[in-house]
């Protein structure tokens, strides 16, 4: 009421609360349609003529001062308890502003009574659930645990009991067996105990002699293998990467050699292309009569030569030799690339083939340089060095074809090969150097 602003108090109100307590300050204030649909109650005290046991009873009651509870608003309290008296029986004798009064007395005492030690209360309720909480806590605890127990017992009796009882009897009944046995049959026990170790140690040296002895001399020998393969293979590598780097090596020096090589054939062939090609020229006009005069010389030589004496041979020797010209198949640096080429591919060659073949042919070029060298000891030695390079030209036929002159010394190997095989004169060498190791190999002569 008070938040709906309705703080005015009627007149009759007033005479109420001349009854209850002292009047209100403000008492004129009333509500606004008390005028047009209420008529005003005079301020008489009514007063019955007969007064009952209730009423005397009521008159009697002290009703303590409590706070004001205001009547006013849309509609007043009292416009309604007064329509309710007037519709009903009445209050048995008592004035509605006495029932007022006891039911505002009654009102104030329920509302204090309601509202005292509110907050007391409140906290007491909320220490009541907390604990009431705290409580129920423990007791879930404690019943969750009991659970598990609970369950399992359960489930040990539904799902084991059955078991255990049988593996109970079961148990005993071994024991009983066991204790009659060592009581009543010790032989038979001792009898038992010695066959018992005897099938153990039987089965113990069938499983070492079927399965242990032979896993262990399966490990030694794969073991053994292991090392071997382990070894064989570390040598293998080894092996290979020492012919690796000794075919690397010859390799750099092959380069190193063919580039210098290159080198100085590229100078050579800078100052042939400058000088000695008009020199040559000039050397072929001055030298174009040489092959009459070597004819003519062979076959002067030959005639000596079919009388198989050895007089006229060396007599023809000296006579060819001082008059040898200077000519050569082969130049030095030729020869020497020739023979650096052949060494180095018969190097080559041995590194390809297998360590066994290696060492074989190890000791047979020993063997062969040795018995070379018996030979070039026995043997006679030229006079000249123009000897010695018409020789190696010959032996060293197919290495290296390098210069101007490589067509016409194959043409003269071509009719040397054809004399040596024919046999006769038919094929006449048109070269000095070739006429005489012809010469030399048709009389036999080294």
């Amino acid at each position: 009421l008070a938040k709906k602003g309705m703080t005015t108090v009627s007149d009759d109100e007033a005479s109420v609360n001349s009854a209850t307590g002292p009047p209100p300050s403000s008492h004129h204030a009333h509500h606004p349609h008390s005028h047009s649909h209420h008529r005003e109650i005079p301020r008489v005290q009514i007063v019955p003529l007969i007064e009952t046991e209730e009423q005397k009873n009521a008159a009697n009651v002290r009703i303590p001062a409590y706070p004001r509870v205001h009547l006013a608003g849309p509609p007043p309290i009292l416009d309604v308890i007064r329509e309710m008296v007037s519709y009903g029986r009445g209050l048995q004798g008592s004035s509605y502003r006495d029932a007022i009064s006891v039911l505002q007395a009654v009102a104030a005492t329920k509302m204090n009574s309601a509202f005292r030690c509110y907050r007391k209360r409140w906290r007491y309720s909320a220490a009541r659930r907390m604990w009431i909480k705290h409580f129920h806590d423990i007791v879930s605890s404690h019943f969750n645990a009991l659970r598990v127990y609970v369950v399992h017992n359960v489930n040990t009796r539904k799902y084991c009991w059955r078991k255990i009882k049988a593996w109970r009897y079961y148990t005993k009944r071994a024991h009983e067996r066991r204790t009659t046995f060592r009581i009543a049959f010790w032989p038979f026990y001792v009898w038992h105990r010695y066959a018992d170790a005897a099938g153990k140690a039987k089965d113990k040296a069938t499983f070492l002699v079927g399965r242990v002895i032979p896993t262990l001399v399966t490990i030694k020998v794969f073991k053994a293998w292991k090392n071997y393969t382990k070894l064989e293979g570390h040598l293998n590598r080894t092996a290979d990467a020492f012919n690796h780097k000794l075919v690397r090596a010859d390799s750099a020096v092959l380069l190193r050699w063919m580039h210098e090589w290159a080198h100085k054939r590229h100078s050579i062939r800078r100052c042939w292309t400058i000088r000695g090609n008009a020199m040559r020229q000039r050397y072929f006009a001055r030298m174009i009569l040489i092959p009459f005069y070597i004819w003519r010389l062979y076959t002067k030589y030959r005639a000596f030569a079919r009388g198989h004496t050895k007089v006229n041979f060396h007599a023809m020797r000296r006579f060819l030799l001082p008059h040898k010209l200077p000519m050569r198949s082969k130049s030095n640096a030729e020869r020497r690339i020739a023979l650096k080429l052949k060494e180095l591919k018969r190097r080559v060659q041995l590194r390809r083939v297998s360590k066994v073949e290696l060492k074989d042919k190890l000791k047979k070029r020993a063997k062969a340089k040795k018995e070379s060298n018996v030979r070039k000891s026995t043997a006679v030695t030229p006079p000249s060095r123009h000897h010695e390079s018409m020789s190696e030209s010959s032996d060293n036929e197919g290495s290296v074809k390098a210069g101007s002159g490589g067509h016409a010394r194959r043409r003269a190997s071509s009719v040397r090969q054809s004399a040596v095989a024919g046999g006769g004169a038919a094929d006449v060498p048109t070269d000095l150097s070739e006429a005489v190791q012809l010469l030399f190999k048709v009389h036999g002569f080294k």
